[in-house]
């Protein structure tokens, strides 16, 4: 059994509003089976900005016929969004966080390390772009390609 990664391309797809991207891609791409079937799920790395990284699962609509280019997207999407609204809610001190969100006196062009759960640092959720998943058949486990 090859231990080898099948890199799946997703456009370039905001985190924070992924419509356009959507959109850019069309129906049919969006509609093309990337991890083929029979399928329960599979286990998506969330690592990037996270100091703290986590998994997931991610299960098709359609266990028969796999998961989607758009499942895929729109679970990532949905994932990173709640390993964000998770750091808000758990973070014990928030004052440096939101002082910077303010424009008061943090100086820096990322975003200041948070101390929740995830422990959230260089990037808000509006920075990120997913653009590739790698995808090992053999662990049915994914890492993302994302830029800022």
């Amino acid at each position: 059994m090859s231990n080898s990664k099948t890199s799946l391309d997703f456009g370039y797809i905001s985190l924070a509003s992924p419509e356009y991207g959507l959109k850019e891609l069309g129906p049919d791409k969006l509609a093309e089976i990337l991890i083929p079937g029979p399928i329960d799920h599979i286990l998506i790395h969330i690592e990037y900005c996270l100091g703290k990284p986590t998994k997931f699962k991610l299960r098709p609509d359609d266990r028969a016929l796999g998961l989607t280019r758009e499942e895929i997207i729109k679970g990532a999407v949905a994932m990173y969004t709640q390993v964000y609204k998770t750091e808000e809610e758990t973070m014990p001190e928030k004052s440096v966080w939101e002082n910077s969100r303010r424009g008061g006196a943090f100086i820096s062009a990322n975003r200041p390390p948070t101390n929740g759960k995830y422990r959230i640092h260089m990037h808000e959720l509006g920075d990120l772009q997913l653009h590739t998943g790698y995808y090992d058949p053999a662990s049915r486990e994914m890492t993302l390609g994302l830029d800022s």
